[in-house]
């Protein structure tokens, strides 16, 4: 993973929220979306597993997509992993399994809780 992406909560990013990966904004759910470098043209994710700290300091690494999430296809046709957490979780890294030439993944984006849910 980038090095520059962590230790990120999604609250600290921009928003960037799709209805294809992961959707929202959600009450009470961060959703983060990983992707390929630029360059990284026919590499795809077998396997994500990004590494968080809970706001009670627990250190969680989930695996994408067998303990959820799920691994897309974007409108651009890139390789994707998304996965919608509790709010208020930090990435602090992670790592990935890929097939093809890719080396390292991105956080791609991240659509943060909201108080009000999307429609």
């Amino acid at each position: 993973m980038n090095p520059a992406d962590a230790p990120l909560p999604a609250a600290a990013r921009e928003p960037a929220c799709a209805a294809g990966l992961g959707g929202g904004p959600y009450p009470d759910e961060d959703v983060w979306v990983f992707g390929l470098p630029a360059g990284a043209a026919g590499a795809r994710f077998v396997a994500v597993t990004p590494e968080f700290v809970t706001p009670n300091r627990e250190r969680v690494a989930l695996t994408v997509p067998t303990e959820g999430g799920a691994l897309v296809v974007d409108d651009a046709g890139a390789d994707v992993a998304w996965l919608r957490l509790p709010a208020g979780w930090t990435l602090v890294g992670g790592s990935a399994v890929l097939a093809g030439d890719a080396r390292s993944f991105v956080l791609a984006r991240v659509c943060p809780a909201s108080a009000t849910p999307s429609a």
